[in-house]
């Protein structure tokens, strides 16, 4: 569920467990993984749902990567490219949060900002089956620590097994 910031006030903690970066032009998908999330008594923090309008948009951004747990970054060609995007990515490495990198829309290894690297990758598109075994996946991610830190890229995810 999203936060709503009339729901809080601008100095309260957040409750969302998730930050969900994304370019603009993937907020359908960022969207249906918030709701997928839900589902699963997830509270995610998206920036299209969680600022009111006439918010200094910054200062609202850092209090929601701050206040979550993990920070998921939706890889897209838009994403990488995005100083947004990027600008929030550096603001959760350097708050200590825990990285899922979901491949959303395929792009060259070389364009993946560092930090992201390294973190085990979710594949949208071996994952078809539906956008709430993404969010599943997404949980394992955000709940076991050792999950999206320890390992590289799984080549079991991308050969689909």
């Amino acid at each position: 569920m999203m936060i709503s910031k009339t729901q809080l006030g601008s100095s309260e903690e957040r409750r969302a467990e998730v930050y969900i970066s994304h370019a603009l032009k993937d907020k359908v998908f960022a969207r249906r993984l918030d709701e997928a999330l839900e589902v699963h008594d997830r509270e995610a923090w998206v920036d299209t749902e969680s600022i009111t309008p006439t918010a200094d948009f910054w200062p609202e951004v850092c209090s929601g990567i701050e206040g979550t747990e993990a920070f998921i970054f939706l890889i897209s060609p838009d994403s990488v490219r995005s100083e947004d995007c990027l600008r929030e990515l550096a603001h959760a490495v350097e708050h200590n949060k825990r990285l899922v990198p979901i491949v959303y829309r395929e792009v060259d290894d070389e364009d993946v900002p560092e930090p992201l690297r390294s973190p085990q990758w979710i594949f949208w598109w071996v994952r078809r089956r539906g956008i709430k075994t993404v969010a599943a996946a997404s949980i394992s991610f955000t709940t076991v620590p050792t999950a999206a830190n320890a390992f590289g890229r799984n080549p079991l995810l991308e050969s689909g097994g």
